[in-house]
C-alpha cells in the first residue's frame, strides 16, 4: 500500500534494499549458488556514515549447470572518475565480515572470512554498538514514501515498491506553501517532497509559525491494485463460496468458544478438524487466550499443526508467542527470543509488523516490546502513520483549494458534548430504548389488565421454556462437539437479556405484522441479527477501562467536529490522526467477526421455537365454561406461493385483540433505529462507522454472503471517497420542527386525514369478509375480496408507521441528533436509522430541520417563497421569476396557513407535498415577522431538484443535445418539461391512430394527461419493463373517473407502447446506451458465467446481487434476465450517487451546509446559488470524463481473458463489449449557465 512512514535502522536492515543507482562509494556482490541456481545476489554499501542497505533477487540459472555449493563475491569500487570491478571465490560471507570489511577498506577479499566479528546481543547485523547506535541515530529521522523523490528499491515482502529518501545529503526546504497542510505533517500525507522531514519539526506541535514544503499535491492513481483485485474476484465459484462459508463458521465458532470459556473445547474441534478451509486468525484466537496463561507447550502444538495444514503464521500469531514467551522463564534466554525473531524475518516479517499490523493491547504491547529489547536494546517502533488522502482524480482538486471548512454545529461546549456522548454510550449499552406513545404521551391512559398481566404470564412461560432447551442444548454439545452448534452462542448473553430480546421481538411482530403472516426465514434472521447486535454491543462496552478510553477519543473527536477553528483536514482523517496518536485504541476499533448468516438463522428458530412454546393465551371459547386452557398466541403455517410451500407465523385472533385494547404507552426500539445523540462515529475503514460501539453495516448487504467478504477484501484507500462522502453528509446535525409535529400529532389522535396523508385508525378501515366456508365464489368476488384486504393490510401499515414515527419524533423535539448513513451497492446513501429521517414520505420530511442556523441574507427570503411554489406543483413550467411573482401574490394564503394552520383556510392542503408546504408557510412567516428578514436566522433546508436526473445522466452520456434540451442541461429562459414533452409525443401518435380507426386510441381522447404518463418516464430510465409501465398507467387511470374500468388494461398496454416510442424518439443516445449496456450484460452472464461488475467514478466496486441458487449443495449462478433488467438503472444509480457525494465533499470544504435525497439537494436559504455553482461544476466534472470508454476497457479486462463457456463465440462477446456507443455533439459546458438544471 501507499504509506508514508518513518524507518528505523532496523526496518532498513532487514528490508534488503539499496538505490539503484549506485553513488560514490564501496559496494561488495555476494551471490549463493546451489546446483546451478544463484539463490541470492544482493548487494552491499558502506558510505562514510556506515549506512548498510540490501537489494535481494532471485535468479534462476539453467538446470544443466551444475555446480557445487560456493559463493562469490565482486567487488565494486566507484568513484568520481570510473569503477572497477572484481570477482572472487570465498568459502564464507556473512554480516560480520562485511562490517569488517568496511572498517578496513584495504583488507583483501582472501582474509576476509578471518574477520573477528563483533555482534550486538540478539541482532542479526554484526555491527559495532557504536555503530548501531550510529546508524539508529541518523536512520530514525528518515522518512520513506513512494512517491516523493528518490530512488526505487524492492521491498522482499510481497510486490510492493517504495522510494527511499537520501537522508544525508537532503535537507527539507522551508517554502511558503498552503499553511492548511501543516497539521497534516504529522502523519505525512502522500505527496511530492523535495527532502526529509526532521524529527525536531514533527515534534512540533505548534505550526501556526511554521512553514513547511511539502510538494504540490499530485498523487498517484491507486485504482491499478482495485482493478486487480477486481480481475481477481470471483463472485460465483461455488467451491470458493463454500470454503468462504466454511472458513467464517469456524473463525465465528473458535471465537464464541472462546469467549464463553469453552477453550479446551475449541482446541479439540480445531485440533481436530480435516475438512474445513482454515485460516491463521482461527488459531491465533486461541493462541491469545494461552498467550494469557502463559501456555506455550499448547501454543507449540497449535503452530505445529498449522504447519502440517500448511497454513502460515502471521504477524499476529508471532506477536502472541512473544508474548507468551514474555511470560515464561524462557524470555531471559536471548537464544529463543533470536529464534523466533529470525524465523519470523524469513518469513518476510518485520519486527514494525508485530505492531502495526496486529491488534494487540496495551500489556501485551509492553511485554513484546521489552522482550525484543532485551536482545536489541536500540530497537523503536516506528510511529503508525496512515495513507491519508485519496488518489480519486476527481477529488484531488478538492484538497488543492483554500479550505473555508466550517463547524457543522459551532459553539457547542466541552460539558454539552460529555454530556451528548455518555447518553449516546449508555443507549448503545441498553441496545433498545423505551420510547412513549404520541397515543399515550402524558401519561393519561392505562394499559389494559389483561394485556400486563398476559406479557408477566408469557415471561414466565418464556424463562421455563428458555431453560428447558438451554440444558437440552448443553447435552448435545457435550455430545457431539459441532462446530454448527449454536450453544457458544447461546451462552455468550445472559438468560435476562433473551428473554428481553423475545418479549421485544413479540411486540414488535404484533405492531408489524398484524394483518398479514412474515414468512419465518426472514424472521429467523431478523432475530438472529438482533442477538448478534446485543452481543456486539456488550462485548465492546462491558469492559470498563476499554470503554473509558473508547469514550476519550470519542469526546476528542466530537470537540475536534464542533472546533470553529480545527485543521483543515476531513473527519475522517481527524479520527485517523486520534486513533493513531492512541496504540490503545486499536483493539477497540478493531474488525469484528461477525456471525455467519446460518449462524443467525439457527439462533433465531432456536428462539423462535421458545415463542411459539411461551407465547400462550387463555382459552375460554369452549362451552363458555369458567375453566380455561392455554393455546398458542403465534404458530406456523404453511403457504403454497410462487410453486414454492413457504412457512409462515400466523396470529391467534384472540391474541390481536388483546394487543388492540391495551392501550400501550411505550414503544421498544433498537437502538439502531434511533437517531443518535451525538456526532456519529466518522467512517475510516468499512468495518468502523456509523455508531459509536453497534457494529453498522458500511453496505447494506443483500442475501448473499459474498457482500460483507468482497468489502472486506478491497484496499481500503480505494473507499477514501466514499467515507468522506458519507461523513460530511452524516455529521450535519438535525431538529424537529415541533409546530409542524404538533399539528400533524393532533390529526393523528383525531382519527387521521386522507386529506392530507394522515393515516386513518385502523378500527374505522372495514375489514372484509368472505361468505361462510363452503359456499362458492365466483372469480369476481375473490379478487376484490383480496384487494380489500390488501388495503386494509397496507392501511394498518401506514398507521403503525406514523406511530412510531410520530412518537420518535416527540421523543427527539427537544433534542439535536444525527442520522449516520451508509450506502448500497450501487454507491446510493441512506440514514441507517428509518423512522426518523430526509429520506421518506412528505409528512415525515416536513419535521426535519437543520440545527444550524444561518442569516437569511439578501436573497435567503426569496428562495423560501420559490421553494413553497415548487412544492405546489402547479407552476412547474414557469421561471423563477414568474414562481417568486406568484408567491408575492399568494403571501397572505401562506401567511394564514402559518398561523392557522386546521382553523384557517388551509391553502397549504392544496399542494402536492402539503406538509413540506406548511413546514415552509411556517417559515416564510416567521422571517417575515421578525422585521428583519435578511438578518433572520433561519434553519430551514431549500430543496433544489434534479430535472428527471436518470435522463440527464444519459443525455450527458451520450452527449445527445435534443435529450439535454429537453432535461434542462442547456440554458433556457424557462425550466423544458420532460413529462409534457412525452405527453405531446403520445397524444400525437394517438391522434394518428385515432385516424386510422383504432378504437382504444379514440376511447382516450382527453385521458393522456402528464400526471398518467409521469411515473412511467420517470422510471423507464430505470429499466422498467413494458409489463411495469402498464401497471404504472393502469394505476393511474383507475383513478380517472369518468374512463371506463374495463378498459383499463387495454388502455394502460397502448399508452405505455406509446410513451416507449416517444421517448425512443426523444432520447436516441440515452436508448443506444441502454441497449449496450443490456447486451453487455448478456455477454457477461452467458458467455462468462458471471455477474456485472463495474467501479463508479469515486473507486466503488460495485457487483450486481442477482443469483440462482441451484441444487443442494447451493450452486450459485447469476441470474441472465434480473442482471440485464437491472443493469441500466443501478449504472446510472451509481453515476447519481457519485455526483451527490462530489457536490457533498465540495460543499464541506466550502463551508456549506448540505443534505440530499438522492437527486434532490437540501441546503440553507442563504447558500442556495454556491450550491448551484458546485452542483453545477461537478455534474460537468463527472462527465467530463470518458465514463463509457472506461467502462468498455474495463470489462474486457476483467472478462475477455476469462474461460468463456461452451458453445460461445468469443469474438462475438469481444465485438458486443468493444461497441461503445456513438455519442453526439453536446458541449457539457453549457450545463454551468443552465439555471434549470437543478432548481
Amino acid at each position: 500500500m501507499n504509506q508514508l512512514f518513518r524507518v528505523p535502522f532496523s526496518s532498513i536492515y532487514t528490508s534488503c534494499s539499496v538505490p539503484t543507482k549506485y553513488y560514490e562509494g564501496t559496494y561488495i556482490r555476494v551471490q549463493r549458488v546451489e546446483h546451478g541456481k544463484v539463490l541470492k545476489n544482493a548487494e552491499m554499501q558502506y558510505s562514510s556514515f556506515k549506512q548498510a542497505v540490501f537489494k535481494s533477487k532471485r535468479i534462476t540459472a539453467k538446470r544443466n549447470n551444475k555446480h557445487s555449493k560456493l559463493k562469490e563475491t565482486e567487488l565494486l569500487k566507484v568513484t568520481q572518475s570510473h569503477t572497477t570491478e572484481t570477482t572472487m571465490q570465498i568459502g564464507k560471507l556473512n554480516a560480520s565480515h562485511v562490517t569488517a570489511f568496511a572498517e578496513e577498506p584495504g583488507m583483501i577479499l582472501k582474509n576476509i572470512n578471518k574477520a573477528k566479528e563483533s555482534k550486538v546481543p540478539g541482532d542479526s547485523a554484526a555491527l559495532k554498538p557504536y555503530e548501531m547506535q550510529y546508524i539508529n541515530e541518523k536512520f530514525k529521522n528518515c522518512v520513506s514514501c513512494r512517491s516523493i523523490t528518490g530512488d526505487e528499491y524492492t521491498i522482499n515482502k510481497g510486490s510492493r515498491r517504495m522510494q527511499l529518501l537520501h537522508p544525508f545529503n537532503m535537507k527539507l526546504q522551508a517554502e511558503t506553501t498552503n499553511p492548511n497542510l501543516l497539521p497534516l505533517l504529522k502523519y505525512v500525507i502522500k505527496g511530492k517532497s523535495k527532502g526529509v522531514l526532521e524529527k525536531d519539526l514533527l515534534a512540533n506541535e505548534d505550526y501556526e509559525d511554521t512553514k513547511v514544503f511539502i510538494g504540490d499535491g499530485n498523487t498517484e492513481n491507486t485504482y491499478d491494485e482495485l482493478n486487480r483485485f477486481l480481475l481477481d474476484f470471483n463472485t460465483t465459484d461455488p467451491e470458493i463460496i463454500e470454503k468462504d462459508d466454511e472458513s467464517m463458521i469456524m473463525l465465528s465458532f473458535i471465537y464464541m468458544c472462546t469467549h464463553c470459556g469453552l477453550v479446551d473445547e475449541a482446541i479439540s474441534v480445531l485440533m481436530g478438524s480435516t475438512r474445513r478451509e482454515l485460516h491463521a486468525d482461527a488459531f491465533n484466537i486461541l493462541i491469545r487466550v494461552l498467550a494469557q496463561k502463559g501456555d506455550l507447550g499448547r501454543i507449540n502444538k497449535l503452530i505445529n499443526r498449522m504447519k502440517t495444514r500448511g497454513i502460515e503464521a502471521n504477524s499476529e500469531t508471532y506477536a502472541l508467542y512473544l508474548y507468551c514467551l514474555s511470560k515464561t522463564e524462557m524470555a531471559n534466554n536471548s537464544e529463543n527470543v533470536n529464534k523466533v525473531i529470525a524465523n519470523l524475518m524469513s518469513m518476510g516479517i518485520e519486527l514494525n509488523d508485530l505492531f502495526q499490523n496486529t491488534q494487540l493491547s496495551s500489556e501485551e504491547r509492553e511485554s513484546i516490546l521489552k522482550l525484543i529489547r532485551h536482545v536489541s536494546p536500540f530497537f523503536e517502533i516506528a510511529p503508525h502513520i496512515a495513507n491519508l488522502q485519496s488518489s480519486c482524480p476527481l477529488t484531488a482538486e478538492i484538497y488543492k483549494k483554500n479550505s473555508n471548512m466550517k463547524a457543522p454545529l459551532p459553539n457547542f461546549s466541552k460539558e454539552q458534548i460529555r454530556k451528548c456522548v455518555e447518553e449516546q454510550l449508555m443507549m448503545e449499552r441498553d441496545v433498545t430504548v423505551k420510547i412513549k406513545s404520541v397515543l399515550n404521551e402524558d401519561g393519561g391512559g392505562t394499559e389494559n389488565k389483561n394485556w400486563i398481566h398476559l406479557r408477566k404470564f408469557w415471561s414466565d412461560k418464556l424463562e421455563d421454556a428458555f431453560d428447558k432447551q438451554y440444558k437440552i442444548l448443553e447435552r448435545e454439545f457435550g455430545l457431539t462437539n459441532s462446530i454448527s452448534s449454536i450453544y457458544p452462542y447461546i451462552r455468550s448473553l445472559p438468560r435476562s437479556m433473551f428473554l428481553d430480546i423475545m418479549l421485544m421481538e413479540i411486540q414488535n411482530l404484533i405492531l408489524s405484522s398484524a394483518t398479514y403472516s412474515p414468512n419465518t426465514f426472514t424472521l429467523y434472521i431478523r432475530l438472529g441479527e438482533r442477538v448478534w447486535n446485543r452481543y456486539f454491543a456488550n462485548t465492546k462496552t462491558s469492559d470498563p477501562e476499554n470503554l473509558k478510553k473508547m469514550s476519550d477519543i470519542i469526546e476528542a473527536y466530537c470537540n475536534n467536529y464542533a472546533n470553529p477553528t480545527r485543521p483543515a483536514c476531513n473527519l475522517r482523517q481527524n479520527w485517523q490522526f486520534l486513533v493513531g496518536d492512541c496504540p490503545d485504541a486499536k483493539p477497540l476499533t478493531e474488525k469484528c467477526i461477525v456471525w455467519p448468516e446460518s449462524i443467525k438463522r439457527r439462533i433465531g428458530k432456536f428462539l423462535y421455537g421458545i415463542i411459539f412454546k411461551g407465547t400462550l393465551i387463555p382459552d375460554t371459547s369452549r362451552n363458555n365454561l369458567r375453566v380455561t386452557s392455554d393455546v398458542p398466541g403465534l404458530y406456523i403455517v404453511l403457504r403454497y406461493k410462487l410453486g414454492k410451500l413457504t412457512e409462515e407465523v400466523k396470529f391467534h385472533p384472540k391474541l390481536l385483540k388483546y394487543f388492540d385494547q391495551s392501550n400501550i404507552r411505550d414503544l421498544l426500539f433498537d437502538v439502531e433505529q434511533l437517531p443518535m445523540v451525538c456526532p456519529p462515529k466518522p467512517w475510516s475503514e468499512v468495518h468502523s462507522g456509523g455508531y459509536l460501539f453497534l457494529h453498522t453495516n458500511f453496505v447494506r448487504f443483500t442475501s448473499m454472503n459474498y457482500s460483507s467478504k468482497f468489502y472486506d477484501k478491497v484496499p481500503t484507500e480505494s473507499f477514501y471517497d466514499i467515507f468522506d462522502g458519507l461523513n460530511a453528509l452524516q455529521s450535519i446535525p438535525w431538529v424537529i420542527n415541533t409546530k409542524v409535529l404538533d399539528t400533524a400529532i393532533e390529526l393523528f389522535k383525531a382519527g387521521g386525514s386522507k386529506k392530507v396523508n394522515v393515516p386513518v385508525y385502523p378500527s374505522r378501515t372495514e375489514t372484509p369478509k368472505m361468505r361462510a366456508p363452503g359456499t362458492r365464489v365466483s372469480k369476481a368476488d375473490y379478487l376484490k375480496h383480496m384487494k380489500l384486504l390488501q388495503e386494509t393490510r397496507d392501511a394498518y401499515g401506514l398507521w403503525c408507521e406514523a406511530l412510531y414515527k410520530l412518537s420518535l419524533a416527540n421523543h427527539y423535539r427537544d433534542k439535536i441528533f444525527w442520522l449516520p448513513q451508509n450506502i448500497d451497492f450501487r454507491g446510493r446513501v441512506y440514514p441507517v436509522p428509518p423512522h426518523v429521517s430526509h429520506v421518506t414520505a412528505d409528512l415525515y420530511r416536513s419535521l426535519l430541520l437543520f440545527a444550524k442556523k444561518e442569516p437569511l441574507g439578501k436573497k435567503g427570503l426569496d428562495w423560501l417563497k420559490i421553494h413553497a411554489v415548487n412544492l405546489k406543483g402547479t407552476h412547474k413550467k414557469c421561471s423563477l421569476e414568474d414562481k417568486l411573482r406568484y408567491a408575492n401574490e399568494i403571501l397572505p394564503e401562506i401567511m394564514d396557513s402559518a398561523m392557522n394552520p386546521l382553523t384557517g383556510r388551509m391553502w397549504w392542503t392544496e399542494s402536492e407535498e402539503p406538509w413540506q408546504t406548511l413546514a415552509v408557510c411556517i417559515e416564510i412567516c416567521n422571517a417575515i415577522e421578525s422585521g428583519d428578514p435578511e438578518n433572520y436566522k433561519s434553519n430551514f433546508p431549500v430543496h433544489q431538484d434534479g430535472s428527471c436526473n436518470g435522463l440527464q445522466h444519459y443525455a450527458a452520456l451520450g452527449r445527445d443535445e435534443l435529450g439535454a434540451a429537453s432535461v434542462n442541461l442547456t440554458p433556457k429562459n424557462v425550466p423544458q418539461d420532460v413529462y409534457g414533452v412525452v405527453v405531446g409525443i403520445v397524444e400525437k401518435l394517438r391522434q394518428n391512430d385515432a385516424k386510422r380507426g383504432l378504437e382504444i386510441a379514440k376511447k382516450l381522447e382527453g385521458f393522456v394527461t402528464r400526471k398518467v404518463i409521469k411515473q412511467t418516464v420517470m422510471t423507464t430510465v430505470y429499466g422498467v419493463t413494458k409489463y411495469g409501465a402498464t401497471l404504472q398507467i393502469s394505476k393511474q387511470l383507475e383513478d380517472i373517473e369518468g374512463f371506463p374500468k374495463e378498459l383499463v388494461g387495454e388502455a394502460a398496454f397502448y399508452l405505455a407502447s406509446q410513451v416507449f416510442r416517444g421517448l425512443e424518439e426523444m432520447f436516441t443516445s440515452a436508448k443506444g446506451i441502454q441497449d449496450w449496456l443490456v447486451n453487455c450484460s448478456r455477454v457477461i452472464t452467458n458467455c462468462y458465467r458471471d455477474t456485472v461488475s463495474w467501479i463508479t467514478p469515486l473507486g466503488l466496486p460495485v457487483v450486481q446481487p442477482y443469483f440462482k441458487v441451484k441444487g443442494f449443495k447451493g450452486t450459485v449462478d447469476p441470474d441472465p434476465r434480473k442482471q440485464a433488467n437491472a443493469f441500466p438503472p443501478n449504472f446510472i444509480h451509481s453515476l447519481d450517487s457519485s455526483h451527490m457525494m462530489l457536490t457533498a465533499l465540495n460543499c464541506e470544504r466550502a463551508g456549506i451546509t448540505f443534505a440530499a435525497v438522492h437527486d434532490c439537494f437540501w441546503t440553507h436559504p442563504s447558500t442556495v446559488d454556491a450550491l448551484n455553482v458546485i452542483c453545477r461544476e461537478q455534474f460537468v466534472a463527472l462527465h467530463s470524463q470518458d465514463i463509457l470508454k472506461s467502462l468498455s476497457t474495463y470489462f474486457i479486462s476483467r472478462y475477455h481473458q476469462r474461460k468463456q463457456l461452451p458453445k460461445t463465440t468469443p469474438k462475438l462477446g469481444l465485438n458486443v463489449l468493444r461497441a461503445v456507443p456513438k455519442t453526439g455533439n453536446l458541449d457539457l459546458k453549457q450545463v454551468l449557465n443552465s439555471v434549470y438544471f437543478f432548481s
